[in-house]
C-alpha cells in the first residue's frame, strides 16, 4: 500500500499545481493512515467535498484497495479536464 499512497501523493500535488480543483492530501501514523479529500471546482466554504478517500496504509483491505481506486481514478479525471484558473 505504500508505494499506492506514495503514488496518489504525487497525483495530488500535480493536481494542486494543474488545477482549480482543491486537494486536501493527510497521511498519519494513527487511525486511517491516509485520507485524500477533493473539491473538483475549488475550495468553497459550506460546500461538501467531491470526493472523501481514506485508506488504511498499515493494515490494507479490500476497502482501502477500492478507496485507493477511487481516489486515482478521481485525481485522473480531474487532470484530464481541468486547466488552472489564473488567479490575479
Amino acid at each position: 500500500m505504500k508505494k499506492k499512497i506514495e503514488e496518489l501523493f504525487r497525483l495530488a500535488m500535480k493536481a494542486q499545481e494543474k488545477t482549480s480543483a482543491f486537494v486536501s492530501f493527510e497521511t498519519s501514523n494513527h487511525g486511517w493512515g491516509c485520507v485524500v479529500m477533493i473539491m473538483d471546482d475549488g475550495f468553497e466554504v459550506n460546500h461538501g467535498y467531491d470526493g472523501w478517500y481514506e485508506m488504511d496504509m498499515f493494515y490494507p483491505d479490500e476497502k482501502s484497495e477500492e478507496q485507493y481506486q477511487k481516489a486515482k481514478e478521481h485525481l485522473i479525471r480531474l487532470l484530464r479536464k481541468k486547466r488552472k484558473v489564473a488567479t490575479a
